[in-house]
This record gives C-alpha cells, structure tokens and sequence, in this order.
C-alpha cells in the first residue's frame, strides 16, 4: 500500500456537517484508492449518517420539498435535491432486493400449506379485506428517436404495476399498505398475495378483489385471488357506463 497524503471528508449528520481527515493509500496490485478508516469506522457510502434513515422515513409521507424543510426545521441541517436521491436509490435498491429474495423463496415452495407456512401474519383478520392492482405509466430520464418527428427525441414512459390491500378496523378507522414493482404479472401477483396474507387473508370471512378489466389483472385474480368476490374499479366501470351512454345516444 502506498500512501498518498490525506483527503478530507464531510458527513451530514443530525446535528450537522462532520468533517472526516483520513489518509489516503493506493492498492500496488489493483491501483484503486482506498481509506482504510472508512472501513473502520463503517462510514456510509453516500454524504450522509443516520440522518439518512429519518429522511427516508419522512419521504414515505411528504415530497423531496417538504422533506427538506422538515430536516431544516429539526436538525438544521441543508440536504440538497441530489443527496436525497442518491440516499433513496440505495434504499430503494436493497429494499427491492430483499422483496426479490422473499419471492423466490415463495415460487419455490409448492402452492398451499407450505407457501402459506412461509408468510409471517402480521395482525388478525378484519371482517373484511381489499384487495386492488392496477398499472401506472411513468417518466423516464432517458429517451428513444421518435417515428412521427424525424431528428426528435420523445421521453421513454415505463410501466409500473401497483397493489393495495386495505380495510376498516372496528372503530372504523381505514388502513392501508401498498406494493409497487416491475415484474410479469405472476410474479407481481404473488408478491401481492404476500401482502394480503400477512394482512390476515387466509383468516378473512369476505376477501374483495378490485381492478380493471385488463388481461394482466384478470392473470393475478386467476392466480392467487380466485375465491375473493371481484368487482371492477368505480373508475372504470364509470367510463365504460359513461362511453357506453354516448354511444346509445349518438345511435339514438
């Protein structure tokens, strides 16, 4: 190891900045730089400590916006638009790896008993729970040559499935949680029927399955949510009852 001077390094922390002076050596074999006392102390990769934890937390409930007044305000502490999204897409990487994990263990373990062995309940059954899927459509940072404007880019718009599982305990109060992912439609569904296990499912008198009429929800009904009641989305159904009125009234 050669060692090449000292570098210095700023931390934000919840009772602000905190500047690190470490020495500096470079690996003979491999040439890359390396701190030896970032590894001793277990310095995070990014700019920022635990505050970064608390600033996930909070953008569960609230905008980057917000979130940086709400830091600001308790910690007195500036964290910039690009520490904030740095901090989330690691966050976001290792949680959506965890969830990755967990459903291959489920699709490896045979359908019934065994796979529902391998869910951990999370709270009693309610008298009743929902379940919903729908798709969303989202912009991209990147772009693709657009046929109908030779010479001009167009925004590359993905496809994100979401699931919710909700109900109302007895005191009436709704409660809600959520799942989000990219994946086929049966992988995506199993990952849904995770969550509605853990929210009492399997113990549930009436279980209520809500989407649109769309192939891939018809998939995830068929798959893992057979014996719920299905009914369609007040969203959709009202535009199929809306398009459907114009055109007798446009034939009539």
């Amino acid at each position: 190891m050669r060692h090449w001077g000292y570098r210095s390094r700023t931390l934000m922390g919840l009772n602000g900045p905190i500047t690190i002076r470490r020495a500096r050596f470079q690996d003979e074999k491999t040439g890359r730089m390396v701190f030896p006392l970032d590894e001793v102390l277990d310095l995070p990769g990014g700019q920022t400590t635990s505050l970064a934890r608390r600033a996930m937390r909070m953008a569960t409930k609230m905008g980057f916006a917000e979130l940086q007044e709400e830091l600001l305000a308790q910690h007195d502490v500036r964290v910039t638009d690009s520490t904030l999204n740095d901090v989330m897409q690691k966050v976001g990487g290792v949680a959506e790896a965890d969830r990755q994990a967990e459903l291959e263990a489920l699709a490896a373990a045979p359908r019934g008993h065994y796979r529902e062995q391998l869910v951990k309940v999370e709270r009693e059954a309610p008298a009743r729970l929902y379940v919903s899927c729908d798709e969303i459509m989202y912009r991209t940072r990147y772009r693709e040559d657009d046929p109908e404007n030779p010479g001009e880019k167009r925004v590359i718009y993905q496809e994100m499935k979401a699931g919710a599982v909700f109900w109302q305990d007895v005191r009436g109060r709704w409660h809600k949680r959520v799942v989000a992912g990219r994946d086929d439609p049966e992988r995506f569904g199993l990952s849904l029927w995770k969550l509605a296990v853990e929210c009492g499912m399997l113990s549930c008198p009436e279980v209520i399955f809500i989407s649109d009429g769309g192939s891939w929800c018809n998939t995830v009904a068929e798959l893992y949510f057979k014996d719920a009641i299905r009914i369609p989305d007040w969203y959709h159904l009202t535009e199929h009852v809306w398009g459907g009125g114009a055109e007798v009234v446009s034939a009539g």
